[in-house]
């Protein structure tokens, strides 16, 4: 399920929902499930196992070894905002309730620019309040750096031939998913590029998803990491240890799935309130108690070596 589905319904939560699927599109990604407690533990997903045969004779039995399960252990992280507005502006004749209104979209808007950054880069290891990202999960074994850099140069006829094979060399990547269709995360510069010599080589189409139309090429559904909490390009070209390169990117293919896969454990999703008068301020508060949870680790893929222009 999308973390609004599990949310309470209610005015404050539904603004703070309205600004985190704004200003970080990737809460609309994220498959959740509700789980109550501050921890839990999540069987392991694992391959299924390969009979000696699919077929039997009548009256026979088939034998399928079975898997070793595991478990995935997880605590909650919690993130928290509040916004309000003095008593003061009712005494001056205000609209308090418009004012709170309007002041609780802006922060949190700027609480999820910075959940945008630590959905990929937090680090639990590092500050014991955050949660792990996106990167920090990825296993080691999961990471890899490319050779030789691919390049998907600009320009017209003599550049096609090279936009021919970085697709080619791109889709055959796609292998390492065991799945018809993930996600293929990448910076913002890549995204349009991407989809524009795909458009122009016939490699890109357009589908239809729970939350609204995205592209996809080969298997993977083209999506951007954004930007930070500061306005940067998150994980933006640079010069990267791949021979003969610069200015190469590293992608990244999830797969999310409810319980399974990559997936999100919560409480009960975004909750917001009101709160009142709080000291002197009426105050709306907000908290997402949730964690990330990786229970199949093909589910996590990254690989560097991207380049968008050719060695100077």
């Amino acid at each position: 399920m999308k973390i609004r589905q599990i949310s309470p319904n209610d005015p404050v939560t539904n603004i703070v929902l309205d600004a985190f699927e704004e200003e970080a599109p990737i809460f609309n990604d994220i498959e959740a499930y509700q789980v109550g407690g501050n921890a839990d533990s999540l069987e392991k997903a694992g391959d299924g196992k390969t009979q000696a045969s699919i077929f039997r004779d009548i009256n026979a039995h088939t034998e399928r070894d079975r898997p070793t399960y595991g478990d995935v252990p997880v605590t909650k992280k919690i993130v928290s905002g509040d916004s309000g507005v003095d008593k003061v502006y009712e005494q001056r004749n205000g609209d308090v309730v418009s004012k709170l209104e309007s002041n609780t979209k802006r922060d949190a808007k700027e609480d999820a620019k910075v959940f945008r950054s630590k959905i990929w880069t937090g680090d639990s290891a590092s500050e014991s309040t955050e949660i792990d990202g996106i990167h920090t999960l990825t296993p080691a074994g999961r990471i890899e750096t490319l050779d030789e850099a691919i390049i998907l140069p600009l320009g017209g006829d003599a550049a096609k031939q090279y936009q021919q094979e970085f697709f080619e060399k791109f889709i055959l990547t796609h292998v390492n998913m065991p799945w018809q269709e993930f996600f293929a995360y990448m910076p913002e510069s890549w995204t349009l590029r991407l989809v524009t010599a795909a458009k122009n080589l016939g490699y890109y189409k357009e589908i239809d998803t729970p939350v609204g139309k995205a592209g996809k090429i080969g298997k993977a559904i083209i999506k951007s990491y954004g930007y930070d909490a500061a306005g940067n390009e998150l994980f933006a070209p640079a010069d990267q240890e791949v021979p003969g390169s610069n200015l190469t990117s590293t992608f990244t293919y999830v797969k999310w799935g409810e319980e399974e896969n990559l997936t999100c454990a919560t409480s009960r999703g975004m909750v917001g309130e009101y709160l009142g008068l709080v000291k002197k301020t009426y105050t709306n508060t907000w908290d997402f108690d949730a964690n990330l949870v990786l229970q199949n680790e093909k589910a996590l893929y990254q690989i560097k070596g991207f380049g968008l222009k050719f060695p100077a």
